[in-house]
């Protein structure tokens, strides 16, 4: 009761302030006068405030997992950078191909690619047949049939069912693209050209076509039927056995009936020239002179007198010359049409070798090859000669040939060496040459560390410990001066700094992991230079990589590093091996990387990264702290709705007994008025 009248007595004074105007009475059809549903907000929204603290404690808990999860990330990209730098797969172990000229050649070398530098001379390059047709009307059609080609040994085939040139193009492109590919061009107006291109390069890879694709070529004047177009020089009476010329020594090879070449046509030889060594010349022995006959005598009793020696003036002797060496690479020469034609110069070989030369450009028709060997201490042999049109691939061909099927010849160390493609991975090991156009002279290719894949992979190190040390700092400390230094941060970048600018100031485990950072990129580290070569400062790697200067630099005693790339760059190229060792180095002798700045930072961050480590003990911790505050909500939302649903019966029951009262006032006033003296 007197709870309900102290109620009584509020709402008396609040329905003095507010009236009847903003009334909301709890009790349908009731108007207490006091706006109750007000009341009651006012008094909850003041005793749930300890829920939105709570709340705001649960964000900033939040906020602090996120901050402990980008701490966590820098870490690892750290580590990571730090693996990659002594790890198996590290950069020092790259390899990279240098070429001289790399519009003739590249390569692209692999880890297993040895140091080292090799000669290449591009002779000529692999090729594809590209056969292009004649003049072909717009309207032109291709009719319905199995077009079948073949590149070497490799068939390809496709059901084309009749339509115009581009149609049947794209179903040749989409079908059996990866072997032949063609494509139509309009030559003028009224009129196209189709282009064939053989996808497979080498000169055993010729382009052919048959069953509906021959009888297309031919309507289309691609090919044509091939006139004879070879003739074998009969080099010995046996296949099996080559033709040697012994030095100083010529033979002729003749052609009966003389041989008519067609154009485009080439004279090709088998050839080998070993050269042997000239045996060490021992002059003759002197001639023994002229004969003289025994002496006569004359005795007279006891006395003998002899005749007087004869005495024969013998011209001087000479001493005798050694014979002369020859060395002359004339070696082949061709008759016809009435001339002799000396063919290009060629030394001693390394085994077989095959010389292309194009006669028809220089005759109409070949009588004879010959071989005149003048030299005194080489021997030619010749095991095959053929005169042949490259260009015609069996039974047909081409009548207009845009390129021909051709293998790579090249040079290198003066090695001969062909291939049927241009991609050449077993010339050098672990090496693939990549050859583009013939050159005119040799190109070098090198075979180095590949120092630029090193330092990019140094300074990534570098910058993720720079990321780590920032990010420490601001999370660490309080001053403006800590976000204002960092000139590479953008708008956002920066707004979320001040964020985050200690938030977690005075934390021991990041004010710890920032003191074993900074010793460790200060430390020594054994290298195979020993004393000369210790420390990351010595290339070029410290807080003042760039020099001091007049004034003190308050960053570089926040613990970020410079590069000075100069003293970099000087490092990785004339100290190598020994800057590798400063990142990785296996101080013990067992194949085991034991030392090195990226090993250090390695083993330095696994116990705070790994499972159940560090971080994760602190982000647990936080977690707990998340649940216990979100059971704290539940239970103080629980009293809060027991609060109001008290709060709503009181003050029903307050309205109930103003009811009362006011009845109560009405009926006294009813009654005084009836029962009033009459004329008052």
């Amino acid at each position: 009761m007197v709870k309900t009248l102290v109620l009584i007595a509020v709402f008396a004074s609040f329905a003095q302030v507010d009236g009847h105007a903003n009334s909301r009475s709890l009790v349908p059809g009731i108007d207490s006068g006091v706006d109750s549903q007000r009341m009651i907000d006012e008094i909850m929204e003041e005793e749930g405030r300890r829920k939105e603290r709570m709340h705001d404690d649960i964000e900033q808990f939040e906020f602090q997992q996120r901050v402990w999860g980008e701490i966590a990330r820098d870490l690892n990209n750290l580590r990571d950078s730090a693996r990659r730098l002594y790890g198996f797969e590290n950069p020092f172990n790259l390899r990279v191909a240098e070429s001289s000229d790399s519009q003739v050649l590249t390569a692209s070398a692999t880890r297993q690619a040895e140091r080292g530098r090799a000669e290449i001379e591009v002779q000529q390059i692999a090729r594809a047949d590209a056969f292009r047709s004649g003049r072909i009307p717009l309207d032109a059609r291709v009719e319905a049939g199995t077009y079948r080609f073949a590149v070497g040994e490799q068939e390809a085939e496709f059901e084309f069912e009749g339509g115009d040139v581009a149609a049947f193009t794209r179903e040749l492109n989409r079908r059996i693209g990866d072997t032949v590919r063609a494509r139509s061009v309009r030559d003028t107006r009224e009129s196209q050209v189709i282009l064939f291109e053989s996808q497979i390069t080498g000169a055993e890879n010729r382009l052919t076509f048959h069953d509906a694709a021959e009888q297309l070529a031919k309507e289309f004047e691609v090919l044509e039927r091939t006139p004879e177009s070879a003739r074998s020089v009969e080099v010995t009476d046996d296949p099996e056995q080559p033709l040697t010329v012994g030095p100083q020594d010529q033979t002729r090879l003749s052609l009966e009936p003389v041989f008519a070449l067609e154009d485009g046509m080439v004279l090709e030889i088998e050839v080998e020239i070993v050269e042997h060594p000239a045996e060490e010349w021992e002059p003759p022995e002197p001639p023994s002179g002229p004969q003289v006959p025994e002496l006569g005598e004359v005795t007279l009793e006891d006395v003998t007198v002899r005749d007087a020696e004869s005495r024969a003036p013998l011209p001087e002797r000479p001493e005798p010359e050694p014979p002369e060496v020859v060395e002359d690479e004339r070696v082949f020469y061709v008759l016809g049409d009435g001339r002799r034609i000396q063919l290009p110069p060629l030394g001693p070989t390394d085994g077989y070798r095959t010389l292309r030369i194009p006669i028809s450009e220089q005759l109409s028709e070949m009588s004879a090859l010959e071989i005149v060997n003048r030299n005194t201490h080489r021997e030619v042999s010749i095991r095959a000669a053929e005169i042949y049109d490259p260009t015609a691939p069996g039974e047909f061909r081409p009548l207009n040939p845009v390129q021909i099927a051709q293998d790579a010849r090249i040079s290198i160390d003066g090695v001969e060496v062909t291939r049927d493609t241009n991609s050449i991975d077993d010339l050098i090991e672990g090496t693939t040459v990549h050859l583009h156009r013939p050159g005119p002279d040799p190109v070098e290719l090198e075979i180095d560390h590949d120092r630029e894949a090193a330092k990019d992979a140094i300074i990534d190190f570098v910058g993720h410990y720079n990321q780590l040390i920032r990010d420490v700092n601001i999370l660490t400390r309080t001053e403006q001066s800590v976000i204002d230094q960092i000139e590479c941060f953008d708008d956002d970048e920066r707004e979320q700094a001040h964020e985050r600018l200690g938030l977690l100031q005075g934390d021991s485990i990041l004010n710890r992991l920032r003191r074993s950072l900074q010793n460790m990129m200060m430390e020594p580290y054994p290298t195979r230079e020993g004393d000369n070569l210790r420390l990351l400062a010595q290339i070029g790697i410290s807080s003042n990589a760039s020099g001091f200067g007049g004034g003190v630099d308050a960053s570089r005693l926040r613990g970020y590093l410079e590069i000075n790339e100069a003293t970099l760059d000087e490092a990785l190229a004339t100290r190598f091996q020994a800057v590798r060792d400063l990142f990785g180095f296996d101080s013990s002798g067992n194949r085991v990387i034991d030392s090195g700045a990226a090993y250090r930072a390695h083993e330095l961050i696994g116990p705070y990264t790994q499972s159940g480590g560090i971080i994760a003990t602190r982000t647990g911790t936080i977690d707990g702290r998340v649940s216990r505050t979100e059971d704290d909500i539940e239970r103080e939302e629980d009293r809060l709705e027991r609060r109001e649903q008290s709060l709503r019966q009181d003050f029903g029951r307050m309205e109930g007994a103003m009811r009362e009262l006011e009845e109560q006032q009405r009926a006294i006033e009813n009654f005084s008025r009836q029962n009033a003296p009459q004329g008052r």
